[in-house]
């Protein structure tokens, strides 16, 4: 899931020893979490009914697979995304 955030929240490195090993500073990046993610675009698209949906989709996925849970909406923001609307 830290490849998915792209980082690895400044709190957890203050609390977890493991948060502050260097091979982490090229495991978890935001180039790794966008590589990771057209992974998924690749594995997503067959099932969207198209682009958007898809682009929509990831867009909903990223803010809800955040680590820290202080910076992820709330279940009701959730349900409010676009992604939820999309005709």
């Amino acid at each position: 899931m830290a490849r998915l955030s792209g980082r690895i929240p400044e709190v957890w490195k203050r609390i977890h020893e493991w948060a502050n090993d260097p091979r982490l500073v090229n495991d978890v990046s935001p180039d790794t979490c966008a590589q990771t993610w057209d992974q998924y675009r690749q594995y997503f698209r067959p099932n969207c009914v198209s682009d958007a949906d898809m682009e929509m989709l990831i867009s909903l996925l990223q803010r809800i697979l955040v680590l820290d849970p202080d910076e992820r909406p709330s279940a009701a923001e959730i349900l409010e995304d676009a992604w939820f609307t999309l005709e």
